[in-house]
């Protein structure tokens, strides 16, 4: 059996990372896991993102897996640290693309999970970048069900993110 890169998310939206991984490397051979059962993960703590990222990652590696990227924000703040000590294997996360956010200038808004919000590594990752502007952080959470459900063409998800738009505007004036 060949080798893998594992790649997982809490859901569908980390197959757009899978397309880049194809493209970056097209000879490897890629498993992806998307964990719609315990879906959306911007809900659940710390240690239950955690345990079911060691869950994922065991079968990732039953699979032949010599590397693990983890498709999600969420899983990412929440089980990297405990996931790169766990295994001795390259476990590679996604963080929200503040970087390059800042570099735009102006007043900057993350649109993200509760528990990615709320994380610590969110923060440092923040703080190491020394942003001049404020930097808001806009809990998305309501957005996750709708989306991990294939329910955007409705009536109820285009108002609320109409109301995300208008939350955005009127933050970016008072902050």
């Amino acid at each position: 059996m060949n080798s893998t890169i594992g790649v997982f998310d809490s859901g569908f939206g980390g197959i757009s990372a899978l397309i880049a991984l194809k493209r970056t490397l097209p000879n490897e051979h890629y498993v992806y896991y998307a964990d719609n059962l315990n879906a959306p993960y911007g809900l659940k703590d710390n240690s239950k993102i955690t345990q079911l990222s060691i869950e994922i990652c065991n079968f990732l590696i039953s699979k032949n897996a010599k590397a693990i990227v983890i498709a999600c924000n969420t899983a990412t703040s929440a089980a990297i640290v405990t996931l790169r000590k766990k295994y001795r294997m390259p476990i590679i996360g996604m963080e929200p693309a503040i970087k390059p956010a800042l570099e735009l200038g102006g007043k900057t808004i993350i649109l993200g999970t509760n528990t990615t919000l709320r994380n610590k590594k969110l923060k440092a990752l923040i703080k190491s970048l020394n942003p001049k502007e404020k930097i808001v952080l806009v809990d998305g959470s309501k957005l996750v069900k709708y989306i991990e459900d294939f329910q955007t063409n409705t009536h109820k998800f285009q108002k609320l993110l109409k109301i995300y738009y208008l939350t955005s505007l009127m933050l970016k004036i008072l902050c």
